[in-house]
């Protein structure tokens, strides 16, 4: 059953301000306070590949998901507005693919903090989005070399005194099977249905040709 775009919006929407609300708001700090940059441009064109991260019960791998396709986002938990949403999107395009995701589409969420992010306190936060939705970190170099993979540019930003430090990324949505073919990505304004769209283009097709939204 296909979910109406207004109901898809509202929902957004509802996500995004519970998240600034009761996602673990003592992280935030003074940080939160800061105007959100734009996301960094991507490092390279993403080539895609499977992966095996730490999630909340051991090991993870993409290929283990099962399925057909994986929604990938990546950021951290201590950011203070673009990472809630970008998993609330996630999210909501599940639901506006309803039945035809059950079983065939997940989420995944990687961290860019593995100093910080454990793999429970990412499990939390993309549970509480939506079950469908696996958090992922890792050790550095496991989470430099994911990143690698998918074009992913991201570094560290110190604060002020008391303030600690933010993470700046770039920002996109990653449709891959989970085989680890890459078919397309798209910018952090993409709307629920827009990825949700792009999903059903490549469920439906089994076209193999990685695209970007932006050509």
């Amino acid at each position: 059953m296909r979910i109406p775009l207004f109901v898809s919006t509202a929902l957004l929407i509802t996500i995004v301000v519970w998240a600034a609300f009761i996602w673990d708001p003592e992280a935030m700090g003074p940080a939160a306070r800061d105007p959100v940059p734009e996301p960094l441009d991507l490092a390279h064109e993403p080539a895609g590949g499977g992966f095996t991260l730490q999630g909340a019960d051991g090991p993870v791998s993409l290929s283990g998901l099962g399925g057909e396709v994986a929604i990938l986002c990546f950021g951290y938990t201590y950011s203070p507005e673009r990472t809630p949403r970008a998993v609330g999107t996630v999210a909501a395009a599940l639901d506006r693919l309803g039945e035809r995701a059950e079983g065939a589409v997940h989420g995944v969420f990687i961290s860019l903090d593995p100093q910080r992010d454990t793999p429970d306190r990412v499990a939390r936060l993309a549970d509480r989005f939506d079950a469908r939705i696996v958090g992922l970190t890792g050790e550095p170099a496991a989470i430099e070399s994911v990143a690698d993979r998918y074009g992913v540019a991201y570094r560290r930003r110190e604060g002020g005194p008391g303030v600690g430090y933010t993470v700046a990324h770039s920002a996109y949505y990653y449709i891959v099977r989970t085989d680890g073919e890459l078919l397309a990505w798209l910018p952090h304004d993409s709307s629920p249905a827009e990825i949700a769209s792009a999903v059903e283009e490549h469920l439906a097709t089994g076209n193999g040709r990685a695209t970007s939204e932006q050509e």
